[in-house]
């Protein structure tokens, strides 16, 4: 029994320590992609006879353009990876519908099961790619791209970034040039470009390098939107990414000085975002409005802002699990009305938050609102600046939303008041 117990932990212990990683099972995808289809046909028997491919020689170019689509459908963000200490599972989704899970244990990999669709195989493949200069220069795109994946491994991020963005360009080329592989082509300039953002984000100076990573995200947003639909979400939540990255150049003197340009492009950013998303039916939209709204008021864009909540509160008020966080965004977007001195506003945004949502009625929120109009319009300073540094002592508030407060308190004509 004691033998037993410890070849047991023996086992569990070789298994953790030899838990295949993520970049483990991009290596395995990439090499696995060399001579598979992405439902896992060998191209031999791809539908072309053996005398057909040796007298035409079509088989090299078929070979080739399976090759290409066996890789261009496995972008990273299509791989959901879950470790589970001694073991993995990684699920890949293809562009064409198709679907693959892994197994990872003992530093290997094993197909656990597949999902073919119907119309994505060879059959309706077969007669592309038959330009040779079309497969000369995705023969070269995915050269480059085999090396930025072989400089990922070896953590030379920089030079790897490099070659990503090299593979991209490639593969843009490619995309305006052929007609039969445009689109496959645009997806996997996308991905590449995509790669070359996340490694310049790791490179030792990465904090450095964010004009880089912008671009890398610029070129990435682009790619995907030419291609289709299918590409409108991938390049929304790019553009988040881009956004964060926008944000985070904003100082934090420019942030309390209000009105940021860097805090306007992030929330126009956000905004374009939010539109893709909707446009695709990708229930994010609404969401990344609300982000929109919270950077633009952070950053002392209160109109921007408060139109952003409106729009995001219209979608959210018809969703009942979402209906709980709407009192923040009511008080957010009263907030917004205050800092701008547009009290008129704020009265009628309380009487519609009220109706739209009956229970803000009386929270402390909406108190403050109803208390900060009233000293506004009846020419109560002392109470007004009472009843801001009470609630701004007994609630936690965001630096935005102390700064609004205190902007709402300078559009008040104190001395007209007194």
């Amino acid at each position: 029994m004691l033998t037993f117990l410890l070849l047991l932990a023996a086992l569990a212990y070789f298994s953790q320590r030899t838990n295949p990683t993520l970049e483990h099972f991009r290596a395995h995808l990439t090499a696995l992609g060399r001579d598979r289809l992405p439902d896992g046909t060998p191209p031999a028997q791809a539908g072309v006879s053996a005398s057909t491919r040796t007298a035409s020689g079509a088989a090299t170019k078929v070979g080739r353009f399976f090759q290409r689509l066996a890789t261009a459908t496995t972008p990273a963000p299509d791989i959901v990876y879950e470790s589970y200490q001694v073991c993995s599972i990684a699920t890949v989704r293809y562009v064409t519908g198709a679907e693959a899970t892994y197994l990872g244990w003992f530093g290997s990999w094993w197909l656990l099961s597949e999902v073919r669709v119907k119309g994505s195989g060879a059959a309706t493949l077969v007669g592309r790619g038959s330009n040779d200069r079309s497969d000369d220069e995705l023969d070269k795109a995915e050269e480059l791209k085999q090396t930025a994946v072989t400089l990922k491994g070896e953590r030379a991020y920089v030079r790897a970034a490099r070659a990503y963005e090299a593979a991209g360009k490639a593969f843009s080329q490619v995309a305006s040039t052929s007609k039969s592989d445009a689109q496959l082509a645009a997806h996997e300039a996308g991905g590449c470009y995509e790669e070359a953002y996340r490694c310049f984000r790791q490179a030792p100076d990465g904090s450095r390098m964010a004009d880089h990573q912008a671009q890398s995200l610029e070129h990435a947003v682009n790619c995907f939107l030419r291609c289709g639909t299918s590409g409108e979400s991938r390049a929304a939540g790019l553009l988040c990414k881009l956004a964060e990255l926008e944000c985070a150049q904003v100082s934090s003197e420019e942030e309390r000085a209000g009105a940021s340009p860097g805090g306007l492009r992030a929330a126009q950013i956000y905004q374009r975002a939010a539109h893709l998303y909707e446009q695709a039916g990708d229930g994010r939209h609404v969401y990344t409005k609300l982000r929109e709204a919270e950077t633009a008021a952070r950053f002392g864009h209160y109109t921007h802002g408060v139109h952003a909540y409106d729009q995001a509160m219209d979608v959210l008020r018809h969703r009942e699990m979402d209906r709980l966080v709407l009192p923040q965004y009511l008080f957010a977007a009263g907030l917004c009305w205050m800092a701008v001195g547009a009290w008129g506003r704020l009265d009628g945004h309380i009487a519609k938050a009220i109706d739209m949502l009956p229970t803000f009625e009386g929270s402390p929120q909406c108190v403050l609102l109803q208390t900060l109009y009233e000293c506004a319009v009846v020419g109560e300073a002392d109470r007004f600046n009472a009843t801001r540094a009470t609630f701004a002592a007994r609630t936690h508030l965001e630096p935005w939303q102390l700064r609004a407060l205190n902007a709402a308190a300078a559009t008040v004509d104190i001395e007209e008041l007194r």
